[in-house]
């Protein structure tokens, strides 16, 4: 794997210049689908939050190496009361994740988790914000005036951003029936698990996540396949989630076990 760039210039000398810059057009291709801003000048008494690009390789479940940028706004230098209001988003700690598993597998639940694709993107501003536009992206109006980004939709880095797409889907859910009880919970704000007793019904919620206004990613890391490799075998055979090889195999790197410890034998 080769080294991560931490700037767009160290990005665009290095030899894999057009992996990264694939990865930044694909960003700006989620940003354009989304409708996420709207090139304009900056008024006058308004300032532009600064912006940088952030990149990191990731692996998939065959192991090939997937180059990654995102547009992040820098956060800090947003005023209180002008650039932001309220910040608060609720989270869930592991330990509710872990409680959750057990009355799962304890009640012969199904267990579903799923990951939005840049769920901040979906979620509409809350207030007028202007940020800089991409390094490498920038466009200039027909006058040749410097444009800015006028946010219609929250961004990675934001100090509402959480609280922004947490507030757009717990708004989705409730318009489309359902309350927020110990069925749902939502785990580092744009990760979700779900529990329920019929597996038609979590179906039925999936398809209504899926196809009426977010996109799913393919990719998602199931923090449940250890606990389900443990419980569902011989205990639990209903318990339905979904296997992550690389992700087991990480975490055992984490810990530092080997084949030799025959810990493996189960997994493959």
């Amino acid at each position: 794997m080769c080294n991560v760039p931490n700037t767009f210039k160290e990005a665009m000398n290095s030899a894999e210049s057009k992996l990264w810059t694939d990865a930044m057009q694909e960003e700006m291709n989620s940003l354009k689908e989304n409708d996420t801003f709207t090139l304009t000048t900056l008024p006058e008494g308004k300032n532009a939050v600064g912006g940088r690009w952030v990149y990191t390789i990731k692996e998939n479940t065959e192991k090939t190496e997937i180059y990654k940028a995102r547009y992040v706004a820098k956060g800090y230098s947003q005023v209180a009361g002008i650039d932001y209001k309220e910040t608060f988003s609720p989270t869930a700690n592991k330990t509710s994740v872990r409680s959750l598993m057990q009355l799962a597998a304890q009640h012969d639940l199904h267990l579903h988790q799923m990951d939005v694709k840049t769920a901040y993107l979906h979620a509409p501003i809350d207030c007028e914000l202007y940020v800089q536009q991409p390094e490498g992206f920038e466009v200039k109006s027909d006058t040749d005036e410097k444009l800015v980004c006028k946010l219609n939709k929250s961004l990675y880095g934001l100090k509402q951003s959480g609280r922004n797409w947490n507030k757009m889907l717990h708004d989705h859910l409730c318009e489309n029936g359902f309350a927020q009880t110990v069925i749902f919970l939502y785990i580092k704000i744009y990760r979700s698990i779900y529990l329920c007793r019929a597996l038609k019904k979590l179906r039925d919620l999936c398809k209504m996540i899926s196809f009426s206004r977010f996109t799913i990613g393919k990719n998602w890391i199931n923090i449940c396949v250890l606990f389900y490799k443990l419980m569902t075998d011989n205990i639990y055979p209903k318990l339905q989630i979904f296997s992550f090889r690389a992700f087991i195999y990480k975490k055992y790197q984490m810990f530092k076990v080997t084949k030799k410890d025959g810990v493996f034998s189960d997994l493959e």
